[in-house]
Parts: C-alpha cells; structure tokens; sequence
C-alpha cells in the first residue's frame, strides 16, 4: 500500500502500547484523521505531540470509516509547543485543538479551516496574555462561518433590518443579533463595548489582538460557545478554558 504525505496538526495522544501512540490530528488533505505512530513514545517519534504541525507518512487503512492510519517519519513544519508552559497562552491554545477535535468530522478536509486553524496558533504564539482572548474569539467565529453558521451581526434575523446600536441580545435559535424592537423577552441587551467587539471580531479576516476586560471576555465566551453548539448540535465543553 501506497504511502501519503500528510501535513496535519497534532491535536492530542494517549499511549497504545509500550512503544507507540494513539494520534488524532487534523489534516491539510484528509481533514481529521487518527492513527498509530508505532515507536512513537521514543526516539524520533516522539514529534508526534500535540501543538506542532508535522508532515509525515500515512499509510492509510483500508476502509477510512474503520481503522488507524500507520504513522512514520514526522518532519516538524511549524512548533507551537512553547506555549503549553505559558500560563497565559496555553489555555487557549490546547481550546484551539479541543474544538477541532469536538466539532470536525473524520476524513473531510476543509483547507480554510486548516489556515484558519494554524493562523491562530501563530498568532497566539506572540499575543499578550491580555490579547489571547480575541484570538481565540475570532477562531471561533471563523469557525462558524466555515461550518455554515455564520453569526448576523449586521441584518437583524427577524424582521431584516439593518442593525444600529442600541441592540437586542444575540439569540442562537435565530441565527444572530436582534434588533432592539425584535428583542426576546428576557433575553440581555448587548452594551455597546460588547456589541463594538462582535462586530471587530467578524469583520476581521485575520486573528485580532485585542485586549479586552475579563468581564466581556466571559461574556463573549459563552455566548459564541453556546452559539456554535446550538448550530453544531453539541455540548461543547472546552476544558482549556475551565483553568482560566
């Protein structure tokens, strides 16, 4: 069987034997995949951990649906791993993968979520640890839009009117942010510092760097988290985040 050149980022491991891992990892080619790295708890193998991006050679199984891929010589192509002995970085960055890992489905590649994707680690890599919040924000609002579930922050949902402050709350069943005269009862106006970060965050097409207080970060947090796993039909649970 044929080898294939994968380049993927690592996204997590757990020992399969004495002597090799279990990897899950998101690919340029063949979206997420999960294979064996026989050997890859020493040696050479090892590169297989998560936070780098590798390319290496796949051997895959006979049937995609059923079975690991075969895993050998790793080359690093590009080395996040600073960041998981970074206090203020590597909440963010482990959340990066644990999304991937959640809400990608195996073996169905999308090459802008893959940019997406390694463009944010890079940018985390060097954001202060009051700027890692708005990356991981603008990850998951690109994320949203690659999906299909692109929030609306400039029509209102409901009655299509264009949308001027002041707002209404954003609302997941309806796919956006209300208008202040379609607002559902009970739900929270959005002030307009939040509602000026929405629209920075969605308007950008690169990570931002944004500092923000930790009360809007919160915020935001939930609301895109709860967003994306109303539209995803998943719990989303980042544990990363729950050591912030």
């Amino acid at each position: 069987m044929s080898s294939t050149l994968l380049r993927a980022v690592i996204l997590r491991t757990r020992p399969y034997s004495e002597t090799s891992l279990w990897v899950r990892m998101y690919s340029l080619s063949h979206g997420k995949v999960t294979g064996l790295a026989k050997g890859g708890r020493k040696g050479n193998e090892r590169l297989f951990t998560p936070l780098i991006e590798v390319e290496a050679s796949g051997y895959p199984p006979r049937s995609e649906a059923h079975g690991l891929w075969n895993l050998a010589r790793p080359e690093i192509s590009a080395d996040w791993r600073a960041m998981a002995s970074e206090m203020d970085r590597f909440p963010y960055a482990f959340s990066l993968l644990e999304l991937m890992d959640q809400l990608m489905g195996d073996h169905e590649p999308q090459p802008d979520i893959y940019e997406a994707l390694t463009a944010s680690l890079d940018r985390l890599s060097t954001a202060t640890g009051e700027e890692c919040a708005s990356v991981l924000l603008w990850f998951i609002l690109r994320l949203s839009d690659l999906l299909g579930y692109s929030l609306q922050y400039k029509i209102c949902p409901r009655c299509d009117q264009p949308l001027v402050f002041p707002v209404g709350g954003l609302v997941s069943s309806v796919g956006g942010i209300l208008c202040a005269r379609c607002s559902v009862p009970g739900s929270t106006p959005l002030d307009e510092s939040i509602w000026t970060l929405i629209v920075e965050l969605s308007e950008s097409q690169s990570p931002l760097a944004l500092r923000m207080p930790v009360v809007h970060r919160e915020r935001l947090f939930t609301m895109f988290v709860s967003y994306l796993s109303y539209h995803c039909d998943k719990a989303l649970r980042l544990k990363s985040l729950e050591l912030l």
